[in-house]
Parts: structure tokens; sequence; C-alpha cells
């Protein structure tokens, strides 16, 4: 897909930015909990993690991790909720509705004609 196609949802992600997050963000400020970690955990020893597994095994690479936007939603809305962002979580539909938008608008521009393979012209841009 071109980057400069604009056939993308571009009003739905500057509108979900400045209607939702950046609103969202701001509360939190407020409330003097920043949206994302600004440090490391000091109360933790390690952020080591030993694995079960050493190697992969088959299913890692086949599994699909969302089979629609339905399934999407439903897993951000348990992850946001697990890590205590409640607000989040009840937007979570909003997010996957979008994510399927996109899909939809990729899958339209590469079946009008746009190329996955990046152009042989591409290093005259740099």
């Amino acid at each position: 897909m071109s980057s400069t196609n604009n056939t993308l949802p571009e009003a739905q992600i500057g509108a979900l930015f400045d209607a939702l997050l950046l609103p969202m963000s701001e509360r939190l400020g407020d409330g003097g909990m920043p949206a994302f970690p600004l440090a490391p955990d000091v109360m933790r020893l390690s952020y080591y993690v030993r694995r079960h597994r050493s190697a992969p095994i088959r299913a890692d690479f086949v599994s699909a991790s969302c089979s629609d936007v339905a399934e999407l939603a439903q897993k951000l809305a348990e992850h946001w909720t697990a890590l205590g962002r409640a607000e989040l979580a009840s937007q979570a539909g909003m997010f996957a509705e979008l994510a399927g938008a996109l899909r939809q608008a990729r899958l339209a521009s590469s079946s009008a004609g746009d190329q996955a393979d990046v152009s042989p012209y591409v290093y005259a841009m740099f």
C-alpha cells in the first residue's frame, strides 16, 4: 500500500485520538497517574522472566490471535481490565471497529491494484 494512499479512515483515527485518547491521558495526568510508565518499577527486583519452553512449537506460528473484530474487542477489554484501565476497556469496541475498518481499507487497496512490493525506485526518495 502506498503511504500516500488516502483511502484509510484517517479521520476516524484522528477522531479516536482527539476525542478519546488525549482527554483520557489528560485525566490520568491530572489524577497523578501517567498514561504510561515513565521509569522502571523500583519495587521489582528483576524484569527477567524464565521461559517455560526454550523452543517454539507449531501452534506459536499458526494460531490466530483474534479471528474477527468481536474477538479483538473482547480480548482488548479483558487485557485492559486486567491492567486496571476500565475506561480504556469500555472503549475496546471502538478500537476493534477501527481495526476492522483499517483492515478492509487495506484489502480494498490491495485488490484495487496496489502492489505489496516496494517499488525499485524508493531509494530515489532518500
